[in-house]
Formats: C-alpha cells, structure tokens, sequence
C-alpha cells in the first residue's frame, strides 16, 4: 500500500468517524431538547435552562464535527 493510499484510508476513516460523532450528538441534542420542554412543563425551570444549554451546545458541536467531517472528505 502506497503512502498515498494510506493518506486516504485514514482521511476516510476520520470522516466516517467525525459524521457519526455528528449523528449521535444531534440525537441527543434532541433528546435534551425534549427532555427541557418536559421541564418546562413540570415548572422546573433551572432544569429547563440546563436540559436547553445542554440541548445547544450537542447542536453546536455536532454542527463544527460535520463541517470538519466535510474538510476531511475534501481530502479524500
């Protein structure tokens, strides 16, 4: 296997694994946001605030791990 080959096996890889890492992080963003609604429903709202500032930053970096997974496939 060539040096090239290798390069590209592993930015592959990285790929895959940061768009998985993408996927995951927004089901659970999901779930957190739902769980905040649930919250806000109960009157608890420091655990709302939470549960959505939770629910916010899984978004946020789930957006920056498929932007990333995108540079990586550039490299493919």
């Amino acid at each position: 296997m060539t040096a090239h080959n290798t390069r590209q096996m592993q930015a592959i890889g990285m790929c895959k694994s940061l768009l998985s890492l993408s996927q995951t992080q927004r089901r659970l963003a999901h779930d957190n946001r739902r769980e905040a609604l649930e919250w806000e429903r109960a009157g608890e709202l420091a655990k709302y605030r939470q549960c959505r500032a939770d629910s916010d930053r899984l978004w946020r970096d789930a957006k920056w791990h498929l932007s990333w997974a995108k540079e990586w496939k550039g490299r493919i």
